[in-house]
């Protein structure tokens, strides 16, 4: 019997994080976004738009490869020397213009800092960085994408971040280099925003990638032997020509090694406070309202490694389950400002190769969550679309206290007992709130009785429970569909939802027994509660 857990109590906790931590005031929606070795261009997207968005994702991050004379250009790797024209890539803009987006909302195309080789001191090579990302920022606005995805490690030999591997290291010392590196991260912004003005630049990692040297006591000094030392430096810069209405993502890309809750949060601690310490002060404003916090998971991320590899077939076998997935992915979407990136290279989402399909179910599980908590919302205020619902559990129910703990042995899941001696109570209430059980402590028993339309027969049920305080026990019918135990401060106040499709009986009257548990007050079943189906339509 799967249950599917309601992530509210965890998001209220981080929103509240992210308030304090000067994140927008109102929480904006949760995206998903496909990234890795499977990237498509322009002419795939346009060619393949509507199976792609069969997939849960709500974006994907794309390439676009321009044509020279007959040739292929890689139109993601904007730091090089040589400057691009914009009429290599007015294809891609035209694919772009050509394809209709109904499900993903936020799409990004690639940029690279690869191959790196300009010189942060040469205005001719600049020219060249500025020229080739404004033209990507052009194709990206011509073709109503999100913006850009911006990738700052470096592929090649060489690294534009590390001062140690500056070609004029020996000239310049390192609050030069700095300095310099900042004036390019504006120009390279003015680029991008003279062409799409409200950009978003999704980077796959931002100032937080340097946590060692934050740890420091002077964390800029400590950038100087860092392998991204400078790049805080060109997010400085970055900074301080955004415009007000653009937004720069730190996508977290360590995110892939995460594997609890409390590691997400004290990364976006990291990213929303930690991270001032190598930004300017004059620019602590613009970076508490104009960067967000995202991560990146990368499910996939043992394939090579021998002793792991990959299995399709049963992915219980990989280092990263599709459970361990769905609970990881849930983590991020509850933690991240907006963005998540799910990243890739065994399988492929686009041709299905390698894909095995509990994963894409994950995505789908943690996507739904939030669709839930809405639609839990309407229950408790009998508001239920009628797409959804199937029938309201009725709020008088029948009560009896079980002062030993034993009652299922008395049979009092079971339909066939005989309840007419019990007491009642209302399940929009707290039971310990009514008469003559005010002040009750201790378990107790609540069953009610409701009817199961003959039209549910064959679908998928689900009851959401209004709420729940402190824990119990559900059974359907007799059958035990939950063992409820809330892991989250305030579970007790907040709905869930368990499916009950193999024990409900469509077309007859259904029983609900809750052995309700506490420790002090006994709340039990308090808020309305239905039962429901077709929860999936949620997505469309």
């Amino acid at each position: 019997m799967s249950t599917i857990e309601l992530r509210i109590m965890a998001g209220a906790l981080v929103a509240s994080v992210a308030l304090a931590a000067g994140a927008w005031a109102q929480p904006l929606p949760k995206k998903i976004i496909e990234f890795g070795w499977d990237v498509p261009d322009t002419a795939y997207l346009r060619e393949h738009i509507r199976d792609m968005e069969k997939l849960p994702f709500d974006g994907v991050v794309l390439r676009m490869h321009g044509a020279r004379d007959g040739e292929k250009v890689d139109g993601y790797t904007v730091f090089r020397k040589e400057a691009w024209q914009r009429s290599w890539f007015e294809q891609c803009a035209a694919d772009l213009r050509a394809t209709t987006f109904s499900r993903f909302t936020d799409n990004f195309l690639l940029a690279w800092t690869t191959p790196g080789t300009p010189d942060w001191f040469s205005d001719e090579d600049w020219r060249a960085v500025t020229n080739n990302i404004a033209i990507l920022a052009w194709v990206a606005r011509q073709g109503g994408l999100k913006g850009i995805c911006f990738d700052p490690e470096p592929y090649g030999e060489h690294s534009p971040w590390a001062y140690a591997d500056q070609p004029q290291a020996e000239r310049y010392t390192w609050n030069e280099y700095r300095a310099q590196v900042r004036k390019r991260g504006a120009e390279f912004i003015r680029a991008i925003a003279a062409e799409y003005p409200d950009v978003t630049v999704l980077m796959l990692f931002g100032g937080s990638i340097v946590g060692g040297a934050l740890e420091q006591a002077d964390p800029v000094e400590a950038l100087a032997t860092e392998g991204y030392g400078l790049l805080p430096s060109f997010i400085d810069g970055m900074l301080d020509a955004l415009p007000p209405d653009a937004l720069i993502v730190d996508g977290c890309e360590p995110g892939y090694y995460m594997e609890q809750r409390a590691a997400f949060l004290e990364a976006y601690h990291r990213m929303k406070q930690q991270v001032l310490a190598v930004i300017s002060p004059q620019n602590w404003d613009k970076y508490r309202t104009q960067v967000s916090a995202g991560f990146g998971l990368y499910p996939d991320r043992s394939w090579r490694d021998e002793k792991w590899g990959w299995h399709v077939d049963d992915p219980s076998k990989n280092y990263y389950t599709p459970a361990e997935f769905e609970d990881n992915l849930g983590n991020a979407v509850e933690v991240a400002d907006r963005y998540v990136w799910v990243y890739t290279e065994a399988l492929n989402w686009w041709t299905g190769k390698d894909v095995p399909p509990a994963y894409e179910q994950a995505i789908r599980e943690v996507r739904l969550a939030p669709k839930l908590k809405e639609l839990a919302t309407l229950v408790v205020k009998h508001q239920a679309p009628a797409e959804q619902l199937v029938a309201y559990l009725p709020l008088v129910w029948k009560f009896h206290q079980d002062d030993e703990g034993r009652a299922a042995g008395k049979g009092w899941h079971k339909p066939g007992y005989d309840d007419s001696g019990w007491g009642t109570v209302r399940a929009d209430s707290q039971w310990y709130k009514q008469e003559p059980y005010v002040d009750l402590t201790g378990d107790g028993w609540g069953r009610v009785w409701f009817d199961v339309p003959a039209s549910a027969a064959g679908k998928r049920l689900y009851l959401i429970i209004g709420a729940l305080d402190e824990r119990g026990d559900l059974y359907v019918n007799g059958q035990l569909v939950h063992e409820r135990r809330p892991t989250v401060p305030g579970g007790w106040r907040e709905p869930f939802l368990v499916e009950v499709s193999d024990a409900i009986k469509p077309g007859a009257r259904n029983l609900l027994a809750v052995h309700a548990m506490a420790d002090t007050t006994l709340g039990g079943v308090w808020r309305p509660s239905a039962l429901v189906t077709d929860i999936y339509a949620l997505l469309r």
